[in-house]
């Protein structure tokens, strides 16, 4: 099954039961709550950030990342993620860091409004709990992430999932997770989401693994329940605990801001953080 957000009126017949297409003023607390609770399988907002902010931007990604837009089996960042944290050294690293990334990736766009800062808004407005940084134990998190993929570079069938990358011991646990995506630079060919409705529990994503360290073969899996392709300016909002992918792209990179948000009670506010 294969949707294009360029055309959301023409995909809705096919993808009505997976995606809701939305506008910013449409979103709802209810939308949210039901990705949430995995009844639907992503949330798309076309032209979320406007074209001219997007050139900005890429010209910005230029500058800040030499050569990203050259092609080269490269995956490169602008900011920290978190869920590259894997000892205690890059957590104290990436909470010293926290500020200064989440500036980092908001002067992309300046002197237009980061979608980053946006997006933080939307959420706070639409969720009836709010919405809050994400702290653990005193210690902020960064929000927002710019992520290049170049040409050849395969992101392959994975989950993502906050608890596997805080500290041993840590009590802190959500009870449900976001992914959103803004899509900076789109290229023609490639780069499609791919989901699968299977949300793995440890036990079974560490089966389905066999030893590799992050992500799943593909040809461990059935093919996906929905392929979509983005629009540059689209906002896409996934629950990352099912299996999600993305297809290499072709040419030019693929350019996104990454966000991800946190459900810690049924009435309080959402977290989020990159």
């Amino acid at each position: 099954m294969i949707a294009d957000s360029i055309t959301p009126e023409g995909a809705l017949s096919a993808t009505d039961a997976l995606v809701r297409f939305k506008s910013r003023e449409e979103l709802t607390h209810g939308d949210l709550a039901m990705l949430l609770r995995n009844e639907i399988a992503l949330i798309v907002i076309p032209r979320f950030a406007h074209g001219e902010w997007l050139e900005v931007a890429a010209d910005q990604v230029r500058v800040e990342i030499p050569g990203s837009f050259n092609g080269g089996p490269q995956f490169k960042r602008i900011g920290h993620a978190f869920i590259e944290v894997d000892d205690e050294v890059r957590r104290a690293e990436y909470h010293a860091q926290a500020r200064h990334n989440s500036v980092r990736v908001r002067q992309l766009f300046s002197p237009f409004p980061s979608p980053v800062d946006e997006l933080r808004a939307l959420i706070e407005e639409t969720w009836q709990g709010g919405a809050n940084l994400l702290r653990v134990d005193g210690k902020p998190f960064a929000a927002g992430i710019c992520r290049v993929q170049e040409p050849g570079i395969d992101l392959e069938p994975h989950t993502d999932r906050l608890e596997r990358n805080l500290a041993p011991g840590s009590a802190f646990e959500l009870q449900a997770q976001l992914s959103c995506n803004v899509y900076v630079h789109v290229p023609r060919s490639g780069g499609e989401l791919e989901i699968w409705n299977n949300a793995p529990d440890e036990a079974e994503y560490e089966r389905l693994r066999a030893g590799r360290r992050f992500s799943i073969d593909r040809d461990r899996l059935p093919p996906p329940d929905l392929v979509i392709k983005p629009a540059a300016g689209d906002l896409f909002i996934l629950n990352p605990r099912v299996i999600h992918a993305v297809r290499p792209v072709e040419g030019e990179p693929r350019v996104t801001l990454g966000l991800f948000l946190g459900q810690v009670s049924e009435t309080g506010p959402l977290v989020y953080w990159s």
